[in-house]
C-alpha cells in the first residue's frame, strides 16, 4: 500500500467528524465557509485521475446536510427554471450521444488516459450539474436582505485575504522568503505522496514565472475569481456611502480596490484586464461619473508605483523579457489570432455543424477534437458557452444564454427600481462583477467557476428582495 493511500486511509476518520459537523449546520451557516473554500482550488488538493480541491468535498457535505435536512428547493427566483430547464437538456444530450455517437480512440498519455475513459461521459455531466448546485442553495438559504449582505460580506472578505496571498507571493518570489509556493498535492495514482505545487501544476499560462497565482493551478483563473470581489469593492469605494462604509468597513475603503487591481494587472491576464476595465465602465454612469473618473487616477497611479517598485528591487531582472514587452506580447494582436485556442474554435465549429440540435453530449467535445487535430492531450473548448454549444448543442446553449440573461436583466431592472442607496450600491456591484466574470467565461474554463454561480445566487436573490420591496411599497 503507498503512502499516499495510507494517508488518504488515515484522513477517513477526520472526514467522519467534519461530515457530522456540515451536517448539524444550517445551509446559510454552511454557505460563509463555501465561500471561504472557493478560491482554494488547488490547496492540498487529491490527485486521483482528476483534481479534488476542498470546496469539492466540502460541498458535497453540504448536499448531505440539506438532503438529510429535508430541505426544499426553490425555483422561483429569476433565472432559476432556464437554468433547470438547461441542466435538463445535458442529461438528455449526453444520454443521446451515448447511444449512437461512437467516440473515436485517442492516444494519452498514462495521466491523461483515465480522464479521456469510459467514464468521461458521465463524469463531465455529474461535475456540469454539481457546478451549478450552489446557485439553487443559496437562493434557498439566503431569505433576507440582512442575510444576504452576511455572505456578501464574507465572500469579499475571502477574496482580500487572496489579494494579499497573492501580494506575498510576488514579494516572496523577488526576495526568496518562505512560503512563495504554498500549495501542494496529494497524488493517490502514482508512488509519489506529495508533490509541491509548482511541480503539479504549470505556472501561469506559460507568460511569466512572475504571474501571481496564490492558490489557483493557473492565474487567468485567479484574475477570474478577483473579478468576483474587486468590481463590488469599487462599487463600495467609488459610491461614498456612509452606510456602505459603516456595514462593509475596511472592505469599503480604497486600499481593498486599490490592491485587488493591482493583483489583478499582475496576473499578466489579458481577459482579466479587459473584463476589468468593462466592469469600471459599468461603475461609472450607474454611481457618479465625477466621482470615478476622480478616484482612477489614483487607481492608475498606485498601480504604476508599485510595477516601478518591483522593478527597482529587480523583480523583473531574472526574466528573458522586460515587463513592458510580456504586456505588448499579451496584447499583441497576432499572437491572439496564432493561439491555439483559435484552432479549438475551428474545429468546434465543425463538430457544432454536424451536431446542432443536442451537440456532443457532456465531456465528448474534448475526445473528438483531440482526434480531428492529431493531438495526445484532450482539448477544451475554453468558454462555457462554446461548451454548451458543442456538447448540449443549440437548445443547451441557448437555454444557458437565457439564464445567464434573465439574471443579469432582473438585476438591471431591480437597480433603476431601488430607492435604497445601500441596496443599490451593492447590486451595481454584482452587476459589474457578473458581467466581468461573463465576459471571462467566454475564454475560460468549460464549467462555470463555483464564484460565478454563487454570484448568480446572490443577484438572484437581491433582485428577488428588491423586487419583493417594491411591490410592498406600491401597495
Amino acid at each position: 500500500m503507498s503512502p499516499a493511500t495510507l494517508m488518504v486511509l488515515a484522513l477517513v476518520p477526520i472526514s467522519l467528524a467534519v461530515a457530522m459537523f456540515v451536517a448539524s449546520r444550517s445551509t446559510f451557516d454552511n454557505l460563509k465557509i463555501f465561500a471561504v473554500l472557493m478560491p482554494l482550488q488547488a490547496f492540498a488538493t487529491l490527485e486521483a485521475g482528476f483534481t479534488i480541491p476542498p470546496v469539492y468535498v466540502f460541498l458535497v457535505l453540504m448536499i448531505f446536510g440539506v438532503v438529510l435536512r429535508g430541505e426544499s428547493m426553490t425555483a422561483d427566483p429569476p433565472g432559476s427554471k432556464w437554468l433547470l430547464l438547461y441542466l435538463g437538456i445535458a442529461v438528455v444530450a449526453t444520454a443521446a450521444a451515448a447511444l449512437w455517437l461512437e467516440l473515436p480512440a485517442v492516444q494519452m498519455d498514462r495521466w491523461l488516459r483515465f480522464r479521456a475513459g469510459s467514464m468521461r461521459s458521465p463524469l463531465q455531466l455529474a461535475l456540469t450539474i454539481f457546478h451549478f448546485i450552489p446557485f439553487f442553495l443559496v437562493i434557498a438559504a439566503v431569505k433576507t436582505e440582512q442575510s444576504a449582505n452576511s455572505v456578501l460580506k464574507v465572500h469579499v472578505w475571502a477574496g482580500f485575504i487572496l489579494i494579499c496571498l497573492g501580494l506575498y507571493q510576488l514579494t516572496a518570489f523577488v526576495a526568496d522568503l518562505p512560503l512563495k509556493d504554498f500549495t501542494w498535492s496529494v497524488n493517490a495514482v502514482s508512488d509519489a505522496t506529495i508533490y509541491p505545487y509548482g511541480k503539479v501544476h504549470a505556472y501561469g499560462a506559460g507568460v511569466t514565472d512572475f504571474a501571481t497565482r496564490a492558490t489557483f493551478v493557473e492565474t487567468r483563473y485567479f484574475a477570474d475569481y478577483l473579478l468576483s470581489v474587486v468590481p463590488i469593492t469599487m462599487a463600495f469605494w467609488i459610491s461614498g456611502s456612509k452606510e456602505i462604509r459603516e456595514r462593509f468597513g475596511i472592505l469599503a475603503s480604497p486600499l481593498v480596490a486599490i490592491l485587488g487591481v493591482i493583483v489583478i494587472f499582475f496576473t499578466m491576464s489579458r481577459s482579466g484586464w479587459v473584463a476589468l476595465a468593462v466592469s469600471a465602465l459599468i461603475l461609472s454612469p450607474w454611481l457618479s461619473p465625477r466621482l470615478f473618473f476622480k478616484h482612477l487616477p489614483m487607481t492608475v497611479a498606485f498601480t504604476a508605483i508599485v510595477v516601478g517598485i518591483f522593478m527597482k528591487v529587480g523583480f523583473f531582472s531574472g526574466s528573458v523579457t522586460s515587463i513592458w514587452s510580456i504586456i505588448a506580447e499579451r496584447l499583441d494582436w497576432q499572437g491572439i489570432i496564432m493561439d491555439p485556442r483559435v484552432a479549438y474554435f475551428l474545429v468546434l465549429w465543425e463538430i457544432v455543424s454536424e451536431n446542432p440540435i443536442l451537440g456532443v453530449g457532456a465531456g465528448n467535445f474534448g475526445v473528438l477534437g483531440s482526434a480531428m487535430l492529431g493531438a495526445n492531450v484532450l482539448i477544451s473548448a475554453h468558454g462555457v458557452p462554446w461548451a454548451a454549444l458543442a456538447e448540449f448543442g443549440l437548445l443547451g446553449f441557448t437555454a444557458l444564454m437565457v439564464a445567464f440573461g434573465t439574471i443579469m436583466l432582473s438585476l438591471g431592472r431591480s437597480i433603476r427600481r431601488c430607492r435604497i442607496q445601500s441596496q443599490r450600491v451593492v447590486m451595481i456591484g454584482l452587476f459589474a462583477s457578473l458581467t466581468a466574470l461573463l465576459i471571462n467565461t467566454c475564454t475560460g474554463a468549460d464549467r462555470p467557476p463555483f464564484h460565478l454561480v454563487f454570484l448568480l445566487g446572490m443577484a438572484a436573490a437581491y433582485s428577488f428582495f428588491s423586487r419583493r420591496l417594491t411591490e410592498t411599497d406600491g401597495v
